[in-house]
């Protein structure tokens, strides 16, 4: 071996050796942040940093909720409720309180199941009544829309089922998603007057004379946006005043939860549309290539007064209300949830209404890697590869506040143990959340 060669080994040995040395360090420096954010974590007192644009002011949330042991395991219950873990201190107060009037009530957070757990799907045939906590994260829930369908399904069968949704945002009390069920708000009306309401749909208890416990105030959720989000939302809706813009698509990373886009998107789309010219379709979650439930709920979200059974219905009852002076704003989320065939035929319908109407019609498509691939699996043959992509904005400190006042309230961060909760994370939601809880 000739000594250049030689001497190029050395050199290439010793690269490698200085950058594991590097990244050893690294990993070190980053084990140590981690390590302090938990020591951090782990302190009693509560000194919150002067409010930031960043570090937004904590709500009130007098009175303070704690968490308490659940009660004992039944053999039979009442009442199921069906929620998002997020919502956790406002349900779990729900559920003591129409434990304490006298309600056996299976909550999953006491009994960590889910839909696909026999215990759950055993306790949801079981109770003859059924409450759905109604909030944008429930919608683009998969398994909370799972449990809805399956409570219309036995409410069709069974005289003796009842389903009550209930909301605490203000929003949510009209949508097309709850048009056809009575649905009790607890957004407007005083805590106990909305409860009470409840307990009389619920039939066969009082609750007049009890003294309830208060859950936490819930602040909109609007109000957590980052400026980047602001940002990013805004150029979204300069892009759809363009003439005859084209379909919009946004793709998150895996694990983020679309809701507060979601919400603020159609927020947004409100004050520039008009309610009445705004419809969000969240796909239904299934995985078989049912066309005609597909089609028929969605028309349902729409408030389609005609007979829907199949995407052939449904694409005439959407281009019927393109015939007016003013556009129409369509939201689609939760691409990810339906099986291939009816993501497919919803896509091809899209895409021939903005190549008819695309000045009638301004779309924008929330997803992640399957509706990625309606725009770039075929190249030029894909069914959306006229749409115009963009990436949600990575998460910013005031997403990290925001996910510790959802999640962890009596956490103690500043603006510097969220900078190192970030780095260490890698921004992946995921991750983060993962890095608060421990």
């Amino acid at each position: 071996m000739d000594p250049i060669t030689l001497l190029g080994i050395i050199s290439a040995i010793i690269g490698i050796i200085t950058a594991m040395i590097a990244l050893g360090k690294y990993l070190q420096n980053k084990l140590g942040e981690y390590l302090e954010a938990r020591r951090l974590k782990q302190q009693k007192k509560w000194n919150p940093p002067p409010p930031t644009s960043a570090n937004p002011p904590m709500v009130d949330t007098q009175p303070v909720y704690k968490s308490l042991p659940p009660p004992p395991i039944s053999d039979h219950y009442d009442i199921f409720i069906s929620h998002r873990s997020s919502n956790k201190a406002w349900v779990e107060t729900l559920a003591r309180n129409l434990t304490q009037i006298g309600y056996q009530v299976f909550l999953d957070i006491w009994m960590a199941g889910r839909i696909s757990d026999p215990k759950t799907y055993n306790a949801l045939q079981q109770c003859n009544k059924t409450i759905l906590v109604a909030t944008p994260e429930a919608i683009e829930s998969g398994w909370v829309r799972e449990e809805y369908d399956l409570m219309l399904s036995r409410q069709q069968q069974n005289r003796d089922f009842s389903f009550i949704p209930v909301v605490f945002n203000e929003a949510l009390a009209d949508c097309p998603f709850l048009s056809d069920i009575k649905v009790i708000n607890f957004s407007t009306a005083d805590y106990f007057d909305a409860f009470q309401h409840l307990v009389s749909h619920l039939g066969d208890k009082s609750g007049d004379n009890t003294d309830l416990a208060l859950p936490p105030k819930f602040a909109a959720s609007t109000a957590a946006l980052s400026s980047g989000i602001r940002k990013f939302i805004d150029t979204l809706f300069a892009q759809l005043e363009q003439k005859s813009p084209p379909p919009l698509m946004l793709l998150a990373q895996m694990d983020r939860s679309p809701s507060l886009m979601v919400e603020a998107l159609l927020a947004m789309a409100k004050t520039r549309y008009t309610p009445m010219r705004c419809l969000h379709l969240a796909s239904p979650y299934s995985k078989k290539n049912d066309i005609q439930s597909y089609f028929s709920g969605l028309a349902q979200q729409c408030g389609f007064s005609e007979t829907v059974n199949d995407d052939i219905q449904f694409a005439r009852a959407l281009r019927a209300k393109l015939n007016q002076a003013s556009p129409l704003f369509l939201l689609v989320s939760r691409f990810e949830h339906s099986a291939g065939s009816c993501q497919q035929k919803l896509a091809g319908i899209l895409r021939s209404l903005n190549e008819t109407h695309a000045d009638q019609l301004h779309i924008v498509l929330c997803g992640g890697e399957k509706l990625a691939e309606l725009k770039y699996l075929h190249g030029n043959h894909s069914l959306l590869n006229v749409a115009q992509d963009y990436q949600w904005p990575e998460l910013e400190p005031a997403d990290v506040y925001a996910m510790r006042d959802n999640c962890c309230q009596d956490l103690v961060l500043d603006d510097e143990i969220v900078d190192k909760l970030l780095a260490l994370s890698g921004g992946h939601p995921t991750l983060l959340q993962k890095c608060l809880q421990l």
